[in-house]
């Protein structure tokens, strides 16, 4: 069995993706996951061998000296707002235009925290939080919802959520990176690295 970290958003939106390949290969019943734990969490994981592998999210590329890292996918981060908003008409959005508004975000345990402290940094002032939650249907219910509006990546949206994306004027663009991610220490099995392989193969 490989064991394998799942971050909420990645196990939620990304894996389902690759599950047909992961059946084709037979890998899909061999994979024990360990779900709904932040990246941060399952990093200690990894580190302290609970895991064998993990895909993990960040920001920029994982250049830890005692893992080595594969990215597999990159994906943007958004605001997005209901269909009701007032910028629901709009393209993109800069950060600092958002002053007045009432966000839903995501819990410290995402990387979303981090990002949108960026985000906020950048444009100078401090943005009103009215909810936080580690559930991203919920989140993204709320923000349809016209309570609130939220930044979220891009890999976590769908084609039939009631919501609109807007990108984000910036000047220094940040990425949701997907990783799998290993210790360099550990003896690859035959599945691990077909699992390693295909998920390459896909990038």
């Amino acid at each position: 069995m490989i064991r394998l970290g799942l971050p909420p958003i990645i196990s939620q939106f990304y894996f389902p993706q690759i599950t047909p390949g992961l059946t084709d290969n037979k890998l899909l019943r061999r994979i024990e996951p360990y779900e709904e734990k932040g990246s941060a969490i399952l990093l200690k994981m990894l580190k302290d061998g609970t895991l064998d592998m993990s895909l993990l999210s960040s920001t920029t590329p994982l250049t830890d000296k005692n893992l080595k890292a594969h990215i597999i996918s990159k994906a943007n981060f958004k605001i997005i707002v209901s269909p009701q908003h007032r910028l629901a008409n709009r393209k993109s959005v800069t950060f600092n235009e958002l002053v007045n508004e009432n966000f839903i975000n995501l819990n410290s345990s995402f990387i979303h925290a981090e990002v949108f402290k960026h985000f906020a940094h950048e444009a100078h002032f401090r943005p009103t939080i009215i909810f936080q939650t580690s559930d991203v249907p919920l989140l993204k219910s709320l923000v349809s919802q016209n309570t609130g509006i939220a930044l979220l990546t891009d890999l976590a949206l769908k084609n039939t959520d009631d919501l609109v994306a807007l990108d984000i004027e910036t000047n220094i663009p940040l990425n949701f990176i997907v990783s799998i991610a290993y210790r360099r220490s550990h003896i690859l099995t035959p599945n691990q690295s077909k699992l390693i392989s295909l998920l390459t193969d896909k990038k």
